[in-house]
């Protein structure tokens, strides 16, 4: 009888063990048991298979030397594991820590184990422990806090609210939109904040219908300072399609507002004081001269000021004109607004270039000009406008080693200048031609000639008066002051033009110059336009510094068409540089004009970060004068874009740089 019983105990010992390797084998992680003796040794009594997984070593190693285990622990973590260990064996209280090992492998891990220890009779603790492989958790906590990070920084106002609209999270830069603060705004209605609640409650709706909404609503301060605010909201949805609570993202506008409403009222102004300059002309020379001299200081100084608000005109003019959403209505009001807005923005680079040149402030870089390659470049620009109307243009034996003694840039703003008028006052189906020959006395003369209605030969005088254009077709766009400027570039260039017409029979324009020793012209920037949709696959992050807050607001519109680019603003210079130290981007656009230090050193200071070296930077400036580009190319940015900027152009130069080997 006490034998039986004696077997069916070992029996019941025996499925337990086998119960317990079966649970060993088969738990996330691995089982030990683990001593350590009052003289400070200690020792692994049990390890269960699953210790492989975790640190690589099969489980009688580890119990025939516990410290492989130690020797694993990553040296920041070692000083604080044993502390803990030591702290649980004096303590008694339940031991749980986090620690990194490197396995032999190399593999890098993050492992978080939990006992309760226990005190035996020799004096000895012992911990019945869990190990667990957390490197995953932990990775996903990094990524959530800086997810957490970026949205704390974030320029734009972020919300969080529940299904009623009622607030659960605000960021910093909601609490200075509405000046307010967290505690103050968590809870309640985002309706409250609102100078119209109708709005708001609109939005809310369209949020549980559409999923989605944006557009601009007018906001009060908490101090009851009105403001307008351009709003992104959408519907959060949990991973089985059901909502979870609604976010929306805010951008103050208020300044836009105001600016566009300074540029319409300096746009009234200076189309006002051009025409009365324009009636002092009539009216006498001295008279004209004076007004011009004022129109040249004033417009000299307000070259910036003009340049930062037709930047936002005709940046987001471009966005819109790209928006497919747009009905055919709406979008033809833009191609109004971008034709309007271009030729302002023609009009004042001109009226600027003519004051430049009168106040003798325009600084030409004379140099060795290849013409033919110059010619067949702005043949090349001006041929779709020419093909419109039928007009055959062409450039007729200029001789290929022709060159002249001139500024490459003035001398293709001349050829651009001659070219566009010819065709632009030509007769349908005519023609337009360009000649050159050299002399015999270090000069050289290049013509462009039109088959068009041609000039009285006692009116050809006027052609050289600003603003003057001979009765012209009010429907052909102009200014009336392009060939003034055209006659004093040539002469600043040593050179004289002369012209040439007879009515009925077209009119032809010579250019002399002098000759210069055969020299390589640098290569004209190739035209670059961008991709139709970017590339799926892009995937890269880029820096815009600029001071100016509409430039920063443009930028992100623009942005808003390479969604798989993140855009990092910084309206500083010294932010800049730290941000592309942290971020590492892949491409900087940076502006030249900037508070404190400008872009240059800021260039110079990023080209010192050995991580930032090969970055591609490009300027993104309103300095377009040939000397600065050429200052820029020196300095080693990658390319250059001019205020009021070109959007297609830029997003070609961003999906070309950023596709580049080397940018992330």
């Amino acid at each position: 009888m006490t034998q039986t019983g004696d077997d069916e105990g070992d029996d019941a010992l025996n499925a337990m063990a086998a119960s317990f390797r079966a649970m060993a084998e088969h738990v996330p992680g691995a089982l030990f048991r683990y001593r350590l003796r009052p003289d400070g040794s200690d020792t692994v009594e049990y390890m269960s298979p699953r210790c492989l997984d975790l640190w690589e070593i099969e489980a009688h190693v580890i119990m025939d030397d516990a410290t492989v285990l130690w020797q694993m622990v990553d040296a920041a973590d070692l000083p604080g594991m044993q502390q803990s260990v030591m702290a649980s064996a004096q303590t008694l209280e339940p031991w749980s820590w986090q620690w990194r090992i490197t396995t032999p492998s190399g593999r890098r891990k993050w492992l978080e184990g939990r006992g309760r220890p226990q005190r035996q009779a020799d004096g000895s603790v012992l911990w019945n422990t869990l190990i667990l492989d957390v490197t995953e958790h932990k990775r996903a906590e990094q990524v959530l806090s800086v997810k957490d990070a970026a949205i704390e920084s974030s320029l734009n106002g972020i919300a969080l609210s529940d299904l009623d609209g009622r607030l659960t999270y605000v960021n910093p830069a909601f609490c200075r939109l509405w000046g307010t603060t967290r505690e103050h705004a968590i809870g309640r209605s985002a309706i409250e904040f609102w100078q119209l609640p109708d709005e708001p409650r609109s939005v809310i709706d369209a949020l549980r219908r559409d999923g989605e909404w944006r557009g601009e609503m007018r906001a009060v301060r908490s101090d009851g300072t009105p403001r307008d605010v351009e709003v992104a909201a959408s519907m959060v949805r949990g991973a089985d399609g059901e909502p979870l609570c609604m976010m929306a993202s805010f951008l103050d506008i208020t300044e836009r507002r105001r600016a566009e409403d300074a540029l319409r009222a300096l746009a009234g102004e200076l189309e006002a004081r051009i025409e009365r300059r324009t009636a002092d002309l009539a009216a006498a020379k001295a008279d004209a001269e004076r007004a011009n001299q004022a129109k040249s200081d004033f417009l000299a100084s307000m070259s910036h000021e003009l340049r930062t608000p037709m930047n936002a005109v005709l940046g987001f003019s471009q966005l819109l004109e790209l928006d497919p959403t747009l009905g055919p209505k709406a979008h033809d009001w833009v191609r109004e607004i971008l034709r309007a807005g271009h030729h302002l923005m023609e009009l004042i680079n001109e009226v600027l270039d003519l004051a430049r040149i009168e106040s003798g402030r325009i600084r030409l870089s004379i140099e060795p000009v290849t013409l033919a390659p110059l010619v067949d470049e702005t043949v090349a620009l001006l041929a779709p406008l020419a093909s419109s109307r039928g007009i055959v243009l062409s450039a007729d034996a200029i001789p290929a080693d022709l060159t002249l003694a001139a500024d490459r840039t003035r001398l293709k703003q001349v050829l651009m200048n001659l070219l566009s008028n010819a065709i632009k006052y030509n007769v349908d189906g005519g023609a337009v031609s360009v000649r050159a020959a050299a002399g015999a006395t270090g000069r050289a003369m290049f013509a462009v000639a039109d088959t068009g209605r041609g000039i009285a030969a006692e009116r050809l005088p006027e052609l050289f008066v600003p603003f003057h254009r001979l009765a012209a077709d009010p429907a052909v766009p102009g200014t009336g002051i392009g060939l003034v400027i055209t006659r004093r570039l040539v002469e600043l260039m040593g050179g004289r033009i002369d012209v040439e017409s007879r009515v009925g029979a077209g009119t032809t324009f010579s250019v002399e110059l002098a000759t210069a020793a055969p020299a390589t012209a640098p290569a004209a920037a190739a035209g670059e336009a961008a991709t139709a949709a970017p590339p799926a696959d892009l995937r890269a992050s880029v820096l815009y510094i600029d001071d100016n807050p509409g430039n920063l607001r443009l930028m992100a519109e623009v942005f808003a068409q390479r969604p798989g680019l993140e855009l990092l603003m910084a309206p500083a210079p010294g932010l800049g540089i730290e941000l592309a130290r942290s971020h590492r981007p892949a491409l900087v656009l940076l502006d030249l004009q900037l508070p404190d230090i400008d872009g240059f050193e800021v260039l110079a200071r990023l080209r010192q970060d050995d991580a930032l070296r090969d970055t591609p930077i490009v300027a993104v400036t309103s300095l377009g004068a040939a000397r600065d580009l050429e200052r820029a190319r020196r300095a080693g940015f990658a390319d250059y874009v001019v205020k009021p900027i070109d959007v297609a152009r830029l997003l070609a130069i961003v999906d070309r740089l950023t596709r580049e080997p080397g940018a992330a």
